[in-house]
C-alpha cells in the first residue's frame, strides 16, 4: 500500500519512474476516503486541480539541475491559515468561510517549485489560535490513535493527517507549540524552525514586544528524513546538498541538501547503535515553570538518557503501544543532567508576549465584529488591546535576561531535551483543560506553556516520538537547539529515531476502529 511507505521511499518511485505523480494522487485520495470521515483532518480537498498538476508534471519532466529538497510530484498537504492559489482559505474562521485565496503563499509558490502537489488544506482552530484542532466551520479534527481525544493543535489537521496516513509530507506553523504539540500526541514529526528560516506571508507585527515571538512555518512527516526532506524544500536556498540519496550503481542520484543529510548521517549512527556527540541536558518541566504529568515526563527522561549512555527505552513495549514507561534501573545507567534556562516568570512573559504578538490583529476586527469569533479570540484581542508601554518595557527586559541565559546555557550544552506537552491528548469535546495536578488555569495559553516557553528562545525544536502512555498514547520528546541549529536537533532526532523505531508505529488505522468516537485508547 502506498500509503504506507515514507515520502524518501516514494520520492525515489517518482525519480526512477517506478511511479507516477498521478499514482501517489491517486492513493492519497483514497486514503483520504477512508480515514478522514472519522478522523476530520482535511476538510479542504482540490483532487482535480492536483490530478491536472501531476499530468502537468509528468509531460513537463524534472529541471535541471535538481534543486536539494525537489520532491517530484509528491502530494503534499498545506495547514489553512497558508495561502493556497485557488483554494479555500478560511483560517478556520466562519469570518472567512468562503474566502479562496488570490496567489499562492511564498512558501507555496516555493514548494510548488520544488515538486510538490498540493491535495489538501489541514484542519485548524480559528486563527491558529489554542493548542485544540476544532472550529464552527469544520468541527473537530479527532486524533487517530483514539477518536475519543484531541490531536492537538493548532497543527493538528496536518498531524493527524499523517497519522492516519492520508498525507506523506504537511506544513505546519508554530507559535507556542503548534507544530509539536500535535506531533507528539499523534506519534509523528514536527519541526518548529529558527524564525526567518522559512519565509511567508506573515503579517508584520508592529509593536514592539510582539516581534519578539513570532509564528513561524515548518515541516510535518511521520519520520524525520521525511521532516528533513520537506524542510530542505521549504527553507530559502541554503548552498546545501551534494550527497547521494538514493539510486543505485551507474543510476543518477538525486541530490540530497543540508538537513536531509544530517538526518541521513544521525540515522546511520543509531542504526548502528552510535549515539551522536552531543551535549544534552533534560528538563522536565523547565525548572519549575510548569506543572508535567509524572508518566509523560518519565518517558522523555528515558529518551534523554539514552543520549546519555542509558537505556532510554520511552514508555511502552516495543511495537504493542502499551506499557507504564518507567523501565528499569539497569537500562538507565547513565542520566541526563537536569538543566535549563532560566524561565522566571516564563507564563507571563509568554502571555505578554503572545498578546503583544496579536496587536497587529486589532485592526481587521472592529469590535462590532469580535462577536463572531470564538471566545478565546474575543479574550486575545481584549488583552492585547489593554497591553500597555509598561507590560512591553517589562517583557522586554525579562526576554533580554532569558536570551542571555540561553546564550549562557548553549555554551554548556547543545541541545535541551524537554516534554512536548504538560499532560496527554484531553477528550475532544473540550476546548482546553481548565486545571491540571491542582493548578488551575484561566486562560488557553497556560496549559500549553511547555512549548510555549521554549519558542522565546528563538531556536528550532524537534517533536519526535519516544513511548507511549500505559493507556497506549503516544508521547513526544522536543530537542531544542540556538537559533540556526536545525541540523543538529535533526541529527540528533533521527539517531534516537533510528535506535529505537517509533516511527515504525506510523501509521496507525483508525480505520479499523468503529466510527463512534467512545473507541477505546491504543486505536490501531
Amino acid at each position: 500500500m502506498p500509503w504506507r511507505l515514507s515520502a524518501v521511499e516514494c520520492v525515489e518511485l517518482l525519480r526512477s519512474g517506478q511511479a507516477t505523480p498521478l499514482q501517489l494522487v491517486e492513493a492519497c485520495r483514497e486514503r483520504w476516503e477512508a480515514t478522514d470521515p472519522l478522523v476530520n483532518a482535511l476538510p479542504i480537498t482540490a483532487w482535480d486541480e492536483a490530478r491536472a498538476r501531476a499530468r502537468e508534471l509528468a509531460a513537463r519532466g524534472w529541471p535541471d539541475p535538481l534543486p536539494p529538497g525537489y520532491l517530484y510530484g509528491m502530494p503534499l498537504v498545506v495547514k489553512d491559515v497558508i495561502a493556497v492559489k485557488g483554494m479555500r482559505f478560511t483560517m478556520g474562521s466562519k469570518l472567512m468561510a468562503d474566502r479562496v485565496a488570490q496567489e499562492d503563499d511564498p512558501l507555496v509558490q516555493r514548494l510548488k517549485e520544488r515538486g510538490a502537489i498540493v491535495v489538501a488544506k489541514s484542519n485548524t482552530p480559528e486563527y491558529a489560535i489554542g493548542s485544540h484542532t476544532f472550529n464552527e466551520i469544520f468541527g473537530a479534527t479527532r486524533n487517530p490513535w483514539n477518536l475519543a481525544l484531541s490531536a492537538g493543535g493548532s497543527s493538528g489537521g496536518s498531524a493527524a493527517a499523517l497519522a492516519a496516513g492520508s498525507a506523506w509530507l504537511a506544513t505546519g506553523t508554530d507559535l507556542g507549540g503548534s507544530l509539536r504539540n500535535p506531533a507528539a500526541w499523534c506519534c509523528v514529526v514536527g519541526l518548529r524552525t529558527t524564525p526567518g528560516l522559512v519565509p511567508t506571508d506573515e503579517p508584520a507585527v508592529p509593536h514592539r514586544a510582539g516581534q519578539r515571538l513570532q509564528s513561524v512555518a515548518g515541516p510535518m512527516a511521520r519520520c524525520v528524513r521525511d521532516a528533513a526532506l520537506l524542510l530542505d524544500a521549504m527553507a530559502a536556498p541554503d548552498g546545501g546538498g551534494g550527497q547521494s540519496g538514493g539510486g543505485g550503481a551507474g543510476e543518477e542520484r538525486r541530490p540530497v541538501g543540508r538537513y536531509e543529510a544530517a538526518a541521513l548521517a544521525g540515522a546511520a549512527a543509531g542504526a548502528a547503535g552510535r549515539r551522536p556527540q552531543v551535549r544534552l541536558a533534560f528538563s522536565a518541566d523547565l525548572g519549575g515553570a510548569t506543572p508535567v504529568d509524572p508518566e509523560v515526563a518519565e518517558i522523555c527522561r528515558a529518551a534523554a538518557d539514552w543520549f546519555c549512555g542509558g537505556g532510554g527505552g520511552g514508555g511502552g513495549q516495543e511495537g504493542s503501544g502499551s506499557g507504564s514507561g518507567s523501565g528499569s534501573s539497569a537500562r538507565r545507567a547513565a542520566r541526563a543532567p537536569e538543566d535549563c534556562p532560566d524561565f522566571t516568570d516564563a507564563a507571563r512573559l509568554f502571555h505578554v508576549l503572545r498578546c503583544a504578538s496579536c496587536q497587529g490583529m486589532l485592526a481587521l476586527f472592529a469590535p462590532e465584529m469580535r462577536k463572531n469569533l470564538k471566545p478565546d479570540m474575543i479574550w486575545q484581542l481584549e488583552v492585547a488591546e489593554a497591553l500597555t508601554e509598561e507590560d512591553a518595557a517589562w517583557a522586554e527586559a525579562r526576554h533580554d535576561a532569558l536570551l542571555a541565559s540561553r546564550d549562557e546555557f548553549f555554551s554548556r550544552r547543545d541541545i535541551m531535551a524537554s516534554p512536548a506537552a504538560m499532560m496527554s491528548p484531553f477528550p475532544v469535546e473540550i476546548r482546553w483543560p481548565s486545571e491540571f495536578q491542582g493548578r488551575r488555569f484561566t486562560d488557553y495559553t497556560q496549559w500549553l506553556l511547555m512549548c510555549g516557553a521554549v519558542s522565546l528562545l528563538a531556536g528550532p525544536g524537534i517533536c519526535v516520538p519516544c513511548g507511549f502512555t500505559a493507556a497506549g498514547l503516544p508521547v513526544g520528546v522536543v530537542l531544542t537547539g540556538p537559533p540556526g541549529s536545525e541540523a543538529r536537533v535533526i541529527e540528533a532526532a533521527a539517531a534516537y529515531e533510528a535506535a529505537h523505531g517509533w516511527a515504525r508505529r506510523v501509521p496507525c488505522e483508525p480505520g479499523a476502529a468503529a466510527a463512534a468516537a467512545a473507541a477505546a485508547p491504543g486505536l490501531n
